[in-house]
């Protein structure tokens, strides 16, 4: 960036409005959503079994590496939006620097560690019909971009510290689109993981590109020269990052861990058959995530200025929407799933033994994220008001079990038994979870059923009814009956949310807020 300009300096990109950046972070869900939707099946089909599997890993096994960064990058948005609103730009430049430098050291790190387990990862997995120094290569080409977004990745940093997640998700989709029709294309002409690999490093070094160049159009004075090693820079520093980092390790152990040990134990081809249905329920968490994180910094405000009773009515209000819509939602997963399989991606994986089916891995991955889902907000009031002891003991617990399970039932009882393994530790840590929040948060368990938990099942029962009689009556056999019965079953859900009094005023809002951005998008979308 630009070099020392004196603390006159004004940022030039300023901070966008709530509403822009959440239809940013909506665009970024949907978007990623219909590019596997469309593109999965195509590369499964066209791979092959073996390969996509192994493609699938080598993108888990990069999820790791990026825990080498210790949570610097978070503590450097944090510390941009810090300083540039106290327009402490001395202390900002001292602060990236050491970042930078901090971040360049971890990368060195991954670059010597990943690169010596690519050359050894085909011994360590069943690789079925894929050439060894093929997965070696690709393997290979993603560390080195891992190892390099480490330090390149503040940019991003700097733009949500800025508050600027419209720009940070546009310069990450438009790079995304770009590599994956390219992605189609060299894979219909034949090439396969290494050329894919390819892509998606010159893909990341684009979205670096169009980040940096917005970060210098913040006209702050950074420098990333080597400044005096301070201990009191340090200190700071990890003081931010280093409070979620055993929480960040946990999450990812148990977001990745089943297709190594699927890779290693059973074979990439049928580490296919898991991904396809862990996709669905990945997103399906990732979508109901979304509506409490929006909420985190009024639950702070609440807390550290002592109002309890508006927490607990926000928290019970919320817990009530999002229980309901992931009880929905997770339901008609279960309801629709194997029959959206067999359209998705083809009647062999919902077909065979049960214990290696992608319809059965479905329903228990759903049986599971389920409870996680309905327990958001809960952890986004942990996160919201810093009481993390808990919520951390109880994530390494669920984490220890979930390996140790995976690893006993990954033999006797293949795909299933991983999915198992996964379902039952999250079932219960949400259930503690749960109880912890209500015990430390002061709100009564007669409270909590009459306020959230009885009208978000209560709600759901006519509209689960409906999906089980439609798929039973008329199975969904065509895209066209799909699409039909799930608009029919939608419809029931929003007529029976209307109709339940404790949702009544919600819908009012929601359908505000809704009309509110929508006119805003026709407005803006009609001056372009």
């Amino acid at each position: 960036m630009n070099p020392a300009q004196g603390d006159s300096c004004e940022p030039r990109v300023r901070p966008t409005s709530v509403r822009r950046n959440a239809t940013a972070n909506l665009v970024a869900f949907l978007v990623p959503l219909a590019i596997s939707f469309f593109v999965s099946p195509f590369l499964i089909h066209t791979l092959g079994d073996s390969r996509y599997g192994a493609w699938a890993l080598l993108g888990e096994l990069t999820g790791y590496y990026g825990l080498f960064d210790a949570g610097i990058r978070g503590a450097v948005g944090y510390y941009v939006a810090r300083h540039c609103g106290d327009r402490e730009w001395s202390r900002l430049n001292q602060i990236v620097t050491l970042a930078f430098w901090a971040l360049s050291a971890a990368a060195a790190a991954v670059m010597v560690l990943g690169l010596s387990i690519a050359w050894r990862l085909p011994a360590l997995i069943r690789t079925g019909d894929t050439d060894p120094m093929e997965i070696r290569i690709a393997a290979a080409i993603m560390v080195v971009v891992v190892a390099f977004n480490l330090p390149l990745s503040l940019y991003a940093a700097f733009l949500n510290g800025f508050r600027r997640v419209d720009l940070l998700v546009y310069t990450e989709l438009i790079p995304r689109l770009l590599a994956t029709t390219l992605i189609v294309v060299m894979v219909r002409l034949g090439y396969s993981l290494i050329a894919m690999s390819v892509i998606n490093g010159a893909a990341t070094a684009l979205t670096w590109l169009f980040q940096y160049v917005f970060a210098r159009r913040s006209g702050a004075s950074i420098s990333l020269f080597p400044v005096r090693f301070e201990r009191s820079l340090l200190k700071d520093l990890f003081a931010v990052s280093g409070a979620t980092v055993i929480l960040n390790a946990t999450i990812t152990v148990i977001n990745q861990v089943q297709p190594i040990i699927i890779g290693a134990y059973l074979g990439t081809s049928w580490l296919t058959y898991f991904v396809v249905a862990r996709q669905l329920s990945t997103y399906y968490h990732y979508f109901i995530a979304t509506i409490p994180l929006s909420l985190t910094t009024t639950f702070t405000s609440y807390y550290f200025t002592g109002q309890k009773d508006a927490l607990a009515r926000l928290y019970l209000v919320a817990t009530r929407i999002t229980g309901a819509l992931a009880v929905f939602v997770g339901c008609s997963i279960v309801i629709f799933g194997r029959p959206f399989l067999g359209l998705w991606v083809g009647e062999k994986y919902i077909s065979g033994s049960w214990a290696l089916r992608s319809d059965v891995v479905l329903v228990l991955l759903i049986v599971g994220t389920v409870p996680r889902t309905f327990q958001n907000t809960s952890a986004q009031l942990l996160l919201a008001t810093r009481k993390l002891r808990f919520f951390t003991v109880l994530r390494v617990a669920e984490a220890v079990v979930n390996v140790g399970c995976t690893l006993l039932l990954v033999r006797p009882l293949a795909l299933a038994g991983v999915s198992l393994a996964s379902a039952v530790p999250m079932i219960v840590s949400h259930v503690l979870l749960f109880w912890y929040v209500l015990r430390e948060f002061a709100i009564p368990l007669g409270v909590y059923w009459r306020e959230a938990l009885l009208p978000a099942l209560r709600v759901n029962v006519l509209p689960v009814a409906t999906a089980v009689i439609l798929v039973l009556v008329v199975p969904p056999v065509k895209w066209r009956l799909m699409i039909g019965e799930v608009i029919a079953v939608s419809m029931v859900a929003l007529w029976s949310f209307r109709r339940e009094p404790t949702f009544r005023e919600e819908s009012r809002k929601w359908g505000a807020g809704l009309a509110q951005v929508a006119g805003g998008l026709w407005n803006r979308g009609g001056r372009q």
